[in-house]
This record gives structure tokens, C-alpha cells and sequence, in this order.
């Protein structure tokens, strides 16, 4: 007898009689075998096509220890799981980096569910040879499903910046996405992790115009989160997409042949925030701010040679409206009437000076000429924008007018939650009206900036005086008649 046990086997013939034990024996054996062959082919061609048809549904995403954002991302799953999960854990002393000297990270090798961007995502710490197929996952029951009982493990790696230097295997995590939707979601939040650890590796630089005609950094300058600056609903985030469309479309604009520049003006009353969002923009968006006095520069030629030497971000020109280049050219000369009713328009003779400053055509080159350089943003600001010559409110100079006015109670209630992170325990009497600024609410509690309660009362306080003072302007003033006895 052969076949799948083995060579055949010589056996005396009499042995081998029709009606033996023995013969029975080998024809059951051989049933029973050849039904487990059957089974056996059967379960696995099933188990192959689901394997097929799982790896059809499931797009992967991958990311190696070695990326910089790997600690990151642990640091996120990790807040992801429940607690009763985070088995696993280990400690990176991240040398080079003064502001996170440690991390906390998950390590362990267990398959999770998370939800990103509404998405439900598995998520599996692998062994980099072994990515880039669907983690075939066991649920603590032994079924098939979502969640392993796999055996948590720790690697050893370089606790510098997440790479493998040393240690058995490289490894990656693995995010099995069941919809390309869901897929997109994962690539955008790492993205914007990436995005956020090289804000704070690399924070954007604050240049100020050198005595010399050139650039000098302000390293000193702190950052300033955009989440500080409080607006109307839907201001801010309207000028954040704007610019992230404007940084993405260098291709848009020089297929149309079109100057890749943009320009914004911020205008409203002093004190009211406008230079604080725009270093608040910069510090979102990762842009280098070039602060360039306009009342210091000697020339055109001065201005143009500062313009073309900055190396991509937003140049700052702050209180244009003090610059009198830039004001209105339309402006009537003053007029007067003569004894016969007649009028009279005096002509201001031209005024004599010795100093010399840059002009209103070499602005106009700086912010929409040949030697604009590409992807340059510029960021005006005004406290009386009806004083600007339209020459420079046009489109391709200034293309977003965008207003910094006075509170509203809204964002009254804002500056203080950012002030000392809880709302007020009473409602503040109204703000609107008042002509209150940020700055005008932020001084009145400066010296209690540790005391939320002092804080409060000084806020409240603030208010009332202002409205207090408002109430007895608006009244006329009372006129004694003459020759009253006061008596």
C-alpha cells in the first residue's frame, strides 16, 4: 500500500484476505483520511479567499520608528486607549529637545481600535518585516475580530528622535483602514502631527530691520498660539484656510502667469489685536515675520533691497497710516469762503525737508512689483484705513481687508477664558457698545493674573466705569439761569 503515508508496504497475502480485521481496519482508515484531506482543502481555499477579500477592503498605512513623528503618534494612541489597555509603556528621554525632555509612549504589540476623524481604524505595532499586509487579529475569546491577545512586547530603539539605531528589528505601526476615506483621515492626522512637532522643533523667527540696511533675528521673541486671539466667529479660521490655499498654489499662479504674492491689511483701533494676530498666523502656519519700519527706510531703492532679501514668510508693515507716503493722494485741499460767499482754495505750499524716506511708488514695487519675491505675504496694519491711498487697497496689493474692531460680549467672554482658562463665575455686564478693546480688558487685570476671582472682579469693575462714563457723557449738560438765588 502507498499513497500519502509512505512508501508501500509488502504484507503476506494471507494476511490480506477481503473479510479481515486488518483490511477493514486500512478501508476505514483511509475514509477517515481522505475526509480530513477534503476538509482540510476546503477550510483552507475558504480561509484564502477571506484573507483575499479582507486584504481587498483594507487600505494600510504605515509608519516607521524611524520617522520623527514617530513618538508622537504613540503619544496619541496612547491617550486613545482606555486604561485598562495601556499595559505596555515606556519612557524616551528626548536629549535634544528642551522642551519635551520626556515622552511617554505605548510599546506594547496588542492590536487596538481608535477613531480618527470619525473613522474606525485598527491599529497594530508590528515587526518591519512584516508590515504592509491586513494583521489578521483574534478576539480574547479566540474568534476571529477586531482585537489580538497577541503578547505585549518591548523593542530597545534610539531614545534620541524614535529611530532604530540598535535593537533586534525596525518597527512600524500599522493603521488597517477599512475605507479610502478613512485612509485620507489617517494621512491627515499624522500629517498634522508632523506639521505641529516641526512648529515646535523649529519655531518661526522674528527679523527686524538691521542698522545696515539688512536682517537682523529676535530669537528672543516668543510665539504666539493663534488660539490667544479671539475674534468673530469664523474670522480667524477664514484667514488661516486662506493662506494654506494661497502657500499651496505656487503652480495655480505661475500657469496663469500670475505673481505668486498675497496681501492682507487689518484694520480697527488701537489696542484691538491686530498686530497679535498676525504673529499669531505666523506662529499656525510656520511663517518667518519680517518686520520692516516703513518711516526708516531712506529710499525706494533701500525698501526694494529689504523685499527682495527675505527668504519666504510674511512681511510685517505695521501701522501704515503713520507712513505719509501711503495716505491718500485724493485728499481735497482745505477750502475757505470770502466776505462775498465765494470760495477759496488755499494750496499748501510744497514743504521743505532735509531727511529722505522711501516713497509711495517704491511700497507699491515692494508689495506688487518685479522684484516681489515669489510666495511672499504681506500683512498691513491700520487704525484708519479711510487715510490709505487706494493705490495700495487694490487687489494684488491688499487682496483681504479684513477688520479688528471692538469686543463684543462673546469675545469679551473669550478674552478672559484665555486669561485664566475657566469662564467667570457671574455674567459680565454687557461689552457692546463700549468701544472696548483686548488690550483695554487685559490691562485692567494684568496685576491679578494669578487670581481667576481678582480677576474676575477687576474685569467687572472695567466695565461698569466704562459705562458708567459713557452714561454721563451722553447726558446734557444742566444751565443755571441767570440772576437765580441760589440762596
Amino acid at each position: 500500500m502507498s499513497g500519502r503515508f509512505g512508501r508501500a508496504v509488502e504484507l503476506p497475502h494471507r494476511h490480506l484476505g477481503e473479510g479481515s480485521t486488518f483490511a477493514r481496519t486500512v478501508a476505514a482508515v483511509g475514509v477517515v483520511t481522505s475526509a480530513q484531506v477534503t476538509i482540510s482543502k476546503v477550510r483552507k481555499a475558504v480561509l484564502n479567499r477571506w484573507d483575499a477579500a479582507q486584504e481587498a477592503k483594507i487600505y494600510i498605512v504605515t509608519v516607521s520608528d524611524e520617522e520623527p513623528v514617530w513618538n508622537d503618534i504613540q503619544a496619541q494612541l496612547l491617550k486613545m486607549l482606555p486604561e485598562p489597555d495601556q499595559r505596555t509603556l515606556a519612557i524616551r528621554c528626548n536629549t535634544n529637545s528642551a522642551t519635551e525632555p520626556v515622552s511617554v509612549v505605548y510599546q506594547g504589540k496588542r492590536t487596538h481600535e481608535v477613531v480618527i476623524d470619525g473613522h474606525t481604524i485598527a491599529v497594530t505595532m508590528i515587526d518591519g518585516a512584516a508590515s504592509g499586509k491586513p494583521v489578521k487579529r483574534k478576539t480574547r475569546s479566540g474568534g476571529d475580530g477586531p482585537v489580538a491577545a497577541a503578547v505585549d512586547s518591548i523593542s530597545s530603539r534610539n531614545m534620541d528622535g524614535g529611530g532604530s539605531n540598535w535593537g533586534p528589528k525596525l518597527q512600524n505601526v500599522q493603521f488597517d483602514c477599512p475605507s479610502i476615506e478613512a485612509r485620507d483621515a489617517v494621512v491627515a492626522w499624522v500629517g498634522k502631527l508632523a506639521a505641529a512637532r516641526r512648529q515646535r522643533e523649529n519655531p518661526p523667527t522674528f527679523n527686524i530691520v538691521s542698522p545696515w540696511n539688512g536682517w537682523n533675528e529676535l530669537s528672543h521673541i516668543t510665539p504666539r498660539p493663534l488660539s490667544t486671539v479671539v475674534l468673530p466667529e469664523g474670522v480667524v479660521e477664514g484667514l488661516v484656510d486662506d493662506i494654506r490655499l494661497f502657500l499651496d498654489s505656487r503652480e495655480v499662479y505661475e500657469n496663469a502667469g500670475l505673481p505668486w504674492h498675497r496681501g492682507y491689511i487689518f484694520f480697527g483701533p488701537p489696542g484691538a489685536g491686530k498686530t497679535s494676530l498676525i504673529r499669531g498666523l505666523a506662529t499656525e502656519l510656520g511663517l518667518d515675520l519680517w518686520y520692516a519700519p516703513l518711516g526708516e527706510q531712506r529710499s525706494d531703492t533701500d525698501l526694494l533691497n529689504l523685499v527682495t532679501r527675505i527668504r519666504g514668510g510674511m512681511l510685517l508693515l505695521e501701522d501704515i497710516d503713520a507712513f505719509d507716503a501711503v495716505q491718500s493722494r485724493e485728499t481735497p485741499e482745505p477750502t475757505t469762503s470770502d466776505a462775498n460767499g465765494n470760495t477759496v482754495v488755499t494750496v499748501s505750499a510744497p514743504s521743505v525737508t532735509l531727511t529722505r524716506s522711501a516713497g509711495i511708488a517704491g511700497l507699491l514695487n515692494a508689495l506688487d512689483g518685479v522684484a516681489t519675491p515669489p510666495g511672499l505675504i504681506v500683512a498691513m496694519t491700520t487704525n484708519y484705513i479711510d487715510r490709505i491711498d487706494p493705490a495700495i487697497l487694490r487687489p494684488g496689493r491688499c487682496d483681504v481687508h479684513t477688520e479688528v474692531g471692538y469686543l463684543t460680549d462673546r469675545e469679551a467672554l473669550g478674552v478672559f477664558n484665555n486669561l485664566y482658562h475657566r469662564p467667570p463665575v457671574e455674567p459680565f455686564p454687557t461689552v457692546n457698545g463700549l468701544r472696548f478693546t483686548a488690550a483695554d480688558l487685559i490691562e485692567s487685570c494684568k496685576l491679578v493674573l494669578r487670581d481667576p476671582t481678582a480677576g474676575e472682579n477687576a474685569f467687572r469693575l472695567a466695565i461698569l466705569e466704562r459705562t458708567s462714563k459713557l452714561r454721563r457723557a451722553s447726558q446734557p449738560p444742566i444751565h443755571l439761569a441767570e440772576g437765580h438765588d441760589h440762596g
